[in-house]
């Protein structure tokens, strides 16, 4: 028998015959996961096997057969992310969709997760004892456990703040199969605290950005949540896709400010945070409007040409504000007034948006369609810090934008998506494109010049490009240096998703003859 086979067989023993296969069809289907596809997934391969864990042990099981065997393995979880693919022949990967618990503390305001419990599933629970937290913008299908693992975007993290400061204690197998729990968990097995007692290891398990599976699999996360000032599951309004919560009015309000250029945006976000009021402050881009309202491309397209800005002017930029009385409706009034005289202020034309879209930011699934004015859409700029820093990021990039326009997509826009996370202590900016799927190498050589441009100007990615690392590297204190280190301190033989961590390590392979995965 092979050493693959008999990996396999150990494979099968350890989580039941039900729960693996190695089906070539069903393989297949785990070759390619959502987001990102043509670009982030390139060199995919068919994994060798897939296998459902379902607890800890099992989990660790695996991994540590993954060692045993020098196997590389990769955890996915609603597979949202197209960095999540394999890239290796005969990658395990480990489905979690079996592991799916979920416990609400109503009194600490926390919920305990397990890695395939998605946010539609935590906010229904939540929502029925008056506690929320923010799911991303791509929407609450996805893993909460995932999520704060990696990235973490929303339009609630204004009053919430950044992902990685929502994660609590948590229960994490290393990619050498040792489990390790962090904060309370590690002293009392109680799941409330992260800073402690025990060891604070989140800036290693997530970092910034998160490590897309190449630090091992976290097994159970405790996660913050926030109050809200009802109980109950609101009714749901609309027709699917578009659909939303019906909110209570006196306690929630939408509005939206448009201002003749981003620089006045910015400085009216900027007073909104020093004011401490709202729930989400967040720059639309104007095409959004577009394609928010379209059913088809077609239908996009009738819309925006006729009334997109005229060739060479940019688009106004257009500020959303949630406002909610959190404590009582004089909150609430107090919080419109205050708005309101920051608009005057900062020379803003204001609007109150509809109910529907107060509910939309609560609702357990959101519709994303940024795909239909060309198929397919890529973000060149991730931006963390100041709201000027996130602008000049992102504006500065508009002459080279233009150098692919077309045949991307003309958006008229100049400073992409803003937000604010922490009462706007943190200024966040993405810059879109539209373009067909059949220009994803277009789209690599932009994002590459992009990422260049950055470095030229002092505006440093907050995104770890793991495939540009040998560019960003060198600009940036010799970062990958330490992500090589850190994988062979906890990785030695670089199984655990290669090579997201640090793209240039070398694999440590057995050498002997009749050993490694393929012998046999």
């Amino acid at each position: 028998m092979s050493r693959l086979q008999e990996a396999k067989k150990a494979l099968r023993a350890t989580v039941g015959e039900d729960h693996f296969s190695d089906d070539p069809t069903i393989c297949q289907a785990y070759s390619r996961g959502g987001y990102g596809k043509f670009f982030w997934d390139r060199g995919r391969k068919v994994p060798g096997c897939v296998v459902l864990p379902g607890s800890t042990q099992e989990v660790q099981g695996i991994v540590k057969i993954a060692n045993r065997y020098r196997l590389p393995f990769i955890p996915i979880g609603t597979f949202y992310i197209t960095l999540c693919v394999p890239t290796e022949p005969h990658t395990i990967m480990v489905d979690m969709k079996r592991m799916d618990g979920l416990t609400i503390d109503e009194e600490d305001m926390l919920a305990v997760v397990e890695p395939y419990t998605t946010y539609t599933e935590l906010l229904t629970e939540a929502m029925k004892v008056g506690l929320y937290t923010s799911a991303p913008s791509c929407g609450a299908q996805v893993s909460v456990l995932a999520n704060h693992l990696n990235q973490g975007m929303g339009q609630l993290v204004h009053r919430v703040g950044y992902a990685n400061r929502r994660v609590l204690a948590a229960e994490w197998v290393l990619p050498t199969g040792e489990i390790l729990r962090t904060g309370s968990a590690a002293v009392f097995g109680d799941y409330s605290w992260g800073e402690g007692p025990g060891p604070d290891l989140r800036g290693l398990m997530r970092g910034w950005f998160g490590h897309y599976g190449g630090m091992g699999i976290v097994t159970r996360m405790a996660v913050k949540l926030f109050h809200l000032p009802f109980k109950g599951i609101p009714e749901q309004v609309g027709i699917s896709p578009r659909t939303a919560f019906k909110l209570p009015e006196d306690r929630f309000k939408w509005f939206v400010i448009y201002y003749p250029d981003s620089k006045k945006a910015v400085d009216a976000m900027y007073e909104i945070g020093h004011a401490e009021i709202a729930a989400v402050v967040v720059r639309i881009p104007f095409i959004w409007r577009y394609i928010a309202r379209a059913n088809t491309r077609n239908e996009f397209w009738d819309q925006w040409e006729k009334e997109r800005p005229p060739e060479g002017k940019h688009s106004p930029s257009m500020i959303r504000v949630l406002l909610c009385g959190f404590t009582n409706q004089e909150q609430l009034a107090y919080e419109e007034k205050v708005l309101k005289e920051i608009a005057d202020k900062t020379g803003g034309d204001i609007h109150e948006a509809s109910p529907f879209s107060s509910g939309q930011v609560f609702k357990l699934g959101i519709a994303n369609n940024p795909a239909v004015p060309a198929g397919f859409f890529g973000v060149t700029k991730y931006a963390f810090d100041s709201f000027d820093h996130a602008r000049r990021a992102l504006q500065e990039t508009d002459d080279l934008k233009k150098s692919v326009i077309p045949p991307f997509v003309d958006d008229r826009e100049e400073s992409g998506w803003m937000q604010s996370y922490d009462m706007g202590h943190i200024g966040y900016g993405e810059f879109f494109s539209y373009y067909d799927r059949t220009m994803t190498d277009l789209f690599e050589k932009y994002q590459e010049e992009s990422i260049k441009h950055d470095i030229k100007m002092r505006a440093f990615p907050s995104a770890h490009f793991p495939q540009y690392e040998h560019i960003l590297g060198p600009a940036l204190m010799n970062y990958d240096r330490f992500m090589r280190k850190v994988g062979e301190t906890f990785d030695p033989l670089s199984i655990s998703n290669p090579p997201r961590l640090a793209p240039t390590r070398k694999r440590r392979r057995a050498k002997k003859k009749g050993e490694g995965a393929n012998a046999g």
